[in-house]
């Protein structure tokens, strides 16, 4: 088992962490070029490669991600596709489960939920 970084879902956050992951408190668990442009495409422009990270979940699926520097999140994609928005409807995050994140790899994560009290039985 790898390092693993751990981010409460409380009241005031859950409906911010339905829809993308906040990076900035854990920012130093990611390699630094994996921190890309705010515009995905301008990732060409910047002085260095980013390179993406990949992210396995406990939702059985996968998906390829840097971070944008100026929003500090798993860069978004729709709902509908597999990316945080997805994930979080698929685990049905609630107030006090615990979003976590093990690194596996150099680029390799693994996403997964750890249920709050109110799930315990």
């Amino acid at each position: 088992m790898g390092d693993v970084r751990k981010i409460p879902v409380t009241s005031e956050n859950v409906w911010f962490l339905q829809k993308q992951i906040s990076l900035f408190d854990i920012l130093d668990f990611f390699p630094e070029d994996s921190i890309g442009a705010p515009v995905l495409a301008d990732n060409d422009s910047l002085p260095y490669t980013v390179s993406f990270l990949e992210i396995e979940t406990d939702a059985d699926f996968s998906f390829t991600t840097d971070i944008p520097r100026d929003k500090m999140v798993f860069r978004q994609s729709a709902k509908g596709r597999n990316g945080t928005g997805k994930w979080a409807i698929a685990r049905d995050l609630q107030p006090g489960d615990t979003i976590c994140i093990e690194k596996r790899g150099d680029y390799q994560y693994y996403l997964y939920k750890e249920n709050g009290q109110s799930a315990a039985s």
